[in-house]
Formats: structure tokens, C-alpha cells, sequence
């Protein structure tokens, strides 16, 4: 079900705390309800996902340990859990949520599923929905606390995430060599300087993106809004310590090296602060 991987569900709460909703009424119950049903849903993709993989997994040298691909829990019980976990977190959702949120994590079930068995082997389509996932997530934040999600905030989330999963192929490749392709099909079909294009590209419209939407964040936010635009420095920062870090041989598992890499953290914690700071000081 992988817990270390519920980091990713944090995304639920950037649409309401960029705008500044989260002391409002019950937005932060809301959206602690909605990644709660992320929690969920990605549990049972996961599931659902080890299960038709797990051959593929027993040629890896780290998810050969999973559950399901060393036999621990059986293919009837990942299944059967999978599915159970999905219904729920999309039953949960229209009653926590209403329609708009469940019709969100409904959506991410049936991407990860259609990943699962069909895209996962069409490159680079693989790359855009793995991202839209993360993509995903952070629309549900807006679904569940009725936030409007601006343009420029939807192209940060969803290249931010191209760069992220282009980054983890990129240390799967370096990783598995030419085997790779036993393990995912689509890594036969990268080459390494296709990737780090990706990798490139993504990181600069991510940034632009944020460039954008910091300086008309800072134009609604009066003489706090400098504190935004400052916040940029953090947010550079961590684009280029992640690329570092996955020139180096890392960025197979995003979630572990996050909280592992101390730089990475602090440059997250500033971004947030900085924001913060400028959003609710008024």
C-alpha cells in the first residue's frame, strides 16, 4: 500500500493554501478528508498495480521484495483489497466531498488502472500519466474546498510532475542498464539524452510557470506579495539539488529521497514559509 508514497497526497492541499482558504471554515477538514480518500484510492491502485505486475517485479532487484512478487500476500488478497479499497475511497469521497471531488478520485482510479494494464507500455505516454496523477491530486484539493485553480497553477503542477517522473525513469534506466526493459517496456524505448530533454524541458516551463503565477499572486497580495516573488529563490533551488541528485544515480523512489536529503527539505520549508507568510499575513 505503500505509506512512504502518501507524501504525494500533501498535493491535496495546495489549491486551497496558495489562496489563502485553509483558515477559513472547514477547507482544512475538507481537504484532510480529500487526501485522506488519496490515501485510499492509491493504496488500492497500488495493490491492484502489484498484482498485474508482479512478474516484472520478481526481475527487479528492490520490488522483488514487494508483497505480492515474493509471495507473501496472494493475488486473490491484493485483488480483493485493491478493489475494496477503490469503491470505498470514490463512496467516501461524494459523501465528504460531493460529486465534483468523487468524480476526481474516480478519475485518478481509472487512470492508474488504464496505466496498469495498457499505458505503462506506450512511451512517452507513460510519462503524462504518471504526472497526471500527481496532476490530479492537486485538482481534487480544488474539487473538495470549491478553490478555483488558476492556469499557471495547473501548469506548475502538471510539468513540476512531468519533471518528477521523467527524473525517476531516468534512475531506473541508469539502474537496471540494458536489462531495463525486462522490467518496464518503456525504458527500451528512451534513450538517456531523450530523458534528460524531458527532464530539461519540464523543469523550465515548470518554472516559468511559477515565475507567472508568483508574480500575479503578488499583485493580489499587496506589499506582502515581495515575499512571493522571493520565494522563487527556494523553489530554483530545489529544481537544481533534485537534478543533482539524479545525475548522481538517484531519484528511483521520489518520496524516499525527499525525506531523505536534508537540502531538498529546507528548500521546501522556505517556499512554504515564504508563501505562507505573504498569503495570511493580511
Amino acid at each position: 500500500m505503500r505509506p512512504k508514497q502518501w507524501i504525494k497526497n500533501l498535493l491535496v492541499f495546495a489549491a486551497p493554501g496558495t489562496a489563502g482558504a485553509l483558515g477559513h471554515g472547514h477547507v482544512a477538514a475538507q481537504a484532510t478528508q480529500a487526501a485522506l480518500a488519496f490515501c485510499a484510492v492509491s493504496s488500492g491502485t497500488y495493490l491492484l498495480n502489484d498484482s498485474f505486475d508482479r512478474q516484472a517485479d520478481r526481475l527487479h532487484p528492490t520490488k522483488r521484495h514487494r508483497p505480492v512478487a515474493s509471495g507473501a500476500v496472494s493475488l486473490a488478497e491484493a485483488r480483493v483489497a485493491g478493489v475494496g479499497l477503490v469503491g470505498a475511497s470514490v463512496a467516501a469521497s461524494a459523501v465528504v466531498g460531493g460529486p465534483q471531488l468523487a468524480l476526481v478520485v474516480a478519475a485518478y482510479a481509472a487512470l492508474s488502472f488504464a496505466y496498469t494494464v495498457a499505458l505503462k507500455h506506450l512511451a512517452p505516454v507513460d510519462l503524462l500519466a504518471v504526472a497526471g496523477g500527481f496532476v490530479l491530486r492537486a485538482v481534487a484539493g480544488g474539487a473538495a474546498t470549491h478553490v478555483p485553480l488558476s492556469g499557471w497553477f495547473l501548469t506548475v503542477a502538471l510539468f513540476g510532475s512531468l519533471y518528477v517522473v521523467a527524473a525517476k525513469r531516468s534512475a531506473e534506466q541508469e539502474r537496471l542498464g540494458d536489462g531495463g526493459g525486462a522490467h518496464r517496456v518503456t525504458l527500451a524505448s528512451y534513450t538517456r539524452a531523450q530523458l534528460v530533454g524531458v527532464r530539461l524541458g519540464a523543469a523550465a516551463v515548470a518554472m516559468a510557470g511559477s515565475f507567472f503565477w508568483a508574480f500575479h499572486k503578488a499583485a493580489e497580495t499587496g506589499s506582502a506579495g515581495v515575499l512571493v516573488q522571493v520565494s522563487l529563490a527556494p523553489l530554483a533551488l530545489a529544481f537544481a539539488r533534485y537534478e543533482a541528485l539524479v545525475r548522481a544515480g538517484h531519484g528511483g523512489a521520489p518520496e524516499e529521497l525527499f525525506l531523505a536529503d536534508r537540502l531538498l527539505q529546507a528548500a521546501a520549508v522556505c517556499w512554504l514559509a515564504l508563501v505562507a507568510a505573504a498569503t495570511y499575513s493580511g
